[in-house]
């Protein structure tokens, strides 16, 4: 509708009223109802109201407490990875064939085949769908432990559910570092007995040259109390 001079409004009922739109009306019912749909939709989908902006004071929050919190999230990776894990896989490796027939000069590539030279034909990817989530790093560490001393994993996998990068060549640092302690431990242990064996020479020839009598003044002296004087025998 049109407003200005010269300009007749028609066709308004006579207890119209017509002003202009403003905020000082109820909307309460309104709002209730973007509300109602906006947890309608979280509930269907799965998705927390957190993940979409919900303002949640998390600064004492445990670790536990937010993988509860966005355990839908959490499942709707774990299927994403068990769907597309596969595929990615075998994408990348055709990508990487294709390029070694291609650009088979390529720097990158190159690299990689210096490090893995059976890369390719291994199929050494691995898809890593890591969360964010924040971790306890000594519960983490205390359930490691005891998953190796029974002996259910491997160094391997905890390296990779902890995000480790790098995880064949920081195996090799880290056996060659107990090898090095062995070797160091080997060899304070040898100084050690070397020590204590000179001070057991030692006191082994400070006894050696303590004065042993002889074994003729033994005998006259075990003479002398054994046989009695004659004339104290008379007596």
């Amino acid at each position: 509708m049109k407003k200005g001079l010269g300009q007749i409004w028609s066709g308004l009922p006579a207890e119209a009223n017509v002003f202009n739109l403003g905020l000082d009306v109820d909307l309460s019912a309104t709002v209730n109802y973007a509300k109602d749909l906006k947890t309608a939709l979280h509930e269907l989908s799965d998705v927390p109201e957190n993940a979409l902006g919900k303002i949640q004071a998390i600064s004492n929050t445990s670790a536990a407490a937010l993988q509860i919190t966005y355990h839908p999230l959490m499942q709707q990776a774990n299927i994403k990875a068990m769907t597309y894990g596969e595929g990615i896989i075998k994408v990348n490796s055709m990508i990487l064939r294709i390029l070694k027939v291609k650009d088979p000069e390529n720097k990158r590539l190159k690299q990689l085949l210096k490090q893995e030279p059976d890369f390719l034909e291994e199929n050494m990817i691995k898809p890593v769908f890591a969360f964010g989530f924040p971790k306890d790093r000594t519960d983490e560490l205390n359930r490691a432990q005891m998953e190796l001393n029974m002996k259910i994993s491997s160094r391997r996998e905890i390296m990779e559910r902890m995000g480790k990068q790098n995880i064949p060549e920081l195996l090799e640092e880290i056996d060659e570092d107990a090898i090095e302690q062995g070797l160091l431990q080997a060899r304070i242990s040898q100084a050690l007995h070397e020590m204590t064996g000179d001070s057991d020479e030692g006191d082994e020839e400070e006894e050696d040259r303590t004065p042993i009598p002889d074994e003729e003044d033994n005998e006259e002296v075990i003479d002398g109390e054994e046989t009695p004087d004659n004339g104290e025998n008379e007596e």
